[in-house]
């Protein structure tokens, strides 16, 4: 039956890899575009309207206002499910190098510093009595933010950069597009090592990977960016730490030497499915220590990871399923 009001729970998104920047890839046979499990999505072209302080002409009123430029940026936020999550990886990193571990199943190990892909994002609300089809072009991946915890579903948020959006008249732009079965991964199943070893007493963490993506704004009479420039790949955080006897943190901050940090999850349905965050050379800054009051005291860790010349990256992710290629 058909609405008259949208709602997310209709709604349908599309993801499809570009061949050349701005241009939608063709999914009409089928099996181009990818379907993937959402939290939220944003990503829609806005402008502003700038005000024009122009006087002496007659009245103290304003006049017409200076359209802005099209800007097209915002999140998408989606749980880590173990399958779907290689293709949100290849979008933030690169395609991966996919090794067959002839047991059913297969490890995708995604680098940072590669060349990022460009791709088409279709949403649309099908079961509208008039069905609503739009394509941001041109988007790329600004990088990957988590948070992990105790409870809840682990998330993770993407930042986009499009150049633009078109209308779509005829539908869904891929009949028939690449799904992947549903197995989200949990915080309750995270882990956080340093140097090999489990970190003690941990309560909460933070991960922010950034490409700095820069738009090409160039002038143009259509308002849109030419591209999206990729720049220098940064990753910091936190950890939440209760103060006790584990010096962990504390000798390497001292020391300032950097140490491996690991951030992963595993799927309790499947225990050989893992999602390894792997940050080879790891630096940590000394924190505050207050006390505010009788209960236990906690430590606010940051750190920043650094490019390590014998991995050959600054950031490694491994992801192990039964998904044979992204």
């Amino acid at each position: 039956m058909s609405k008259i009001r949208a709602v997310g729970a209709d709604a349908v998104q599309l993801i499809g890899i570009e061949t050349a920047y701005g241009t939608a890839p063709d999914g009409s046979g089928g099996g181009v575009y990818a379907r993937l499990p959402m939290r939220s999505y944003g990503l829609s072209p806005e402008t502003s309207l700038e005000e024009d302080p122009t006087w002496n002409r007659g009245t103290p009123d304003a006049g017409d206002p200076v359209e802005g430029p099209i800007v097209v940026q915002d999140n998408m936020t989606m749980p880590m499910c173990a399958r779907a999550i290689g293709a949100a990886l290849k979008l933030a990193l690169g395609a991966p190098d996919t090794t067959d571990n002839a047991d059913g199943t297969w490890t995708h190990i995604f680098t940072s510093g590669e060349v990022l892909p460009s791709f088409a994002i279709q949403a649309g609300h099908p079961t509208l009595a008039t069905p609503k089809w739009r394509t941001v072009l041109g988007v790329k991946a600004g990088g990957l933010n988590f948070d992990m915890s105790r409870t809840g579903r682990a998330l993770i948020e993407i930042p986009l950069i499009g150049q633009r959006e078109v209308k779509d008249t005829t539908g869904a732009r891929d009949a028939e597009p690449v799904t992947y079965d549903y197995l989200p991964l949990d915080n309750m199943a995270g882990s956080i090592t340093v140097g090999g070893d489990a970190l003690a007493s941990v309560t909460a963490g933070r991960f922010s990977f950034s490409n700095t993506l820069e738009p090409v704004e160039t002038i143009r009479d259509d308002g849109v960016i030419d591209g999206i420039d990729e720049g220098e790949r940064t990753c910091s955080g936190g950890v939440d730490v209760r103060f006790g006897v584990d010096e962990t943190l504390e000798d390497l901050a001292d020391a300032k030497e950097p140490a491996a940090l690991e951030m992963a999850f595993t799927s309790r349905a499947k225990p050989d499915f893992h999602l390894k965050y792997q940050l080879p050379r790891t630096f940590f800054s000394n924190p505050k220590r207050p006390i505010t009051g009788p209960g236990g005291i906690s430590q606010s860790w940051q750190w920043r990871a650094a490019h390590d010349g014998d991995v050959g990256s600054l950031l490694v992710v491994v992801l192990t399923n039964d998904v044979e290629a992204y």
